[in-house]
């Protein structure tokens, strides 16, 4: 939580949610993603980084780091480099950068991140092995 202070306070801009402070419910949080430009991981683990991959059906365009199931998932417009020192520096970066694209261009890597995440995650076969 203190790294999205401190990403708060260079980016002004931007109100900066911590979902677990916001949300009691699912409607809470995917309310909250609708109304989102940015969801940002820090994550040192994740669960197939499910919460952010709603963010992006949602219009929300997820920066995660370049790790864990996010490397294979999201497309270098929306990684940052985890072992960098200053996360927050180079997630501000990011922000930088993706506040400079236009529409169109956002909406191109969000589309291509959305069909690298459904070739990547098949729910079928998820749901194929739940049921053995």
């Amino acid at each position: 939580p203190e790294l999205f202070d401190e990403l708060e306070k260079r980016h002004p801009e931007y109100k900066f949610i911590k979902t677990m402070d916001f949300c009691n419910s699912l409607d809470d949080f995917y309310t909250i993603l609708g109304k989102a430009k940015y969801t940002i991981s820090f994550s040192d683990q994740e669960t197939w980084g499910i919460a952010v991959f709603e963010s992006l059906y949602l219009n929300c365009l997820p920066i995660v780091p370049d790790k864990l199931s996010y490397s294979e998932m999201y497309t270098e417009d929306l990684k940052y480099d985890w072992c960098f020192s200053d996360k927050v520096d180079i997630v501000s970066d990011r922000i930088n950068y993706l506040d400079t694209l236009d529409i169109e261009t956002i909406e191109n890597i969000r589309q291509t991140n959305l069909r690298k995440i459904e070739k990547n995650v098949s729910f079928d076969n998820i749901l194929k092995y739940l049921k053995n």
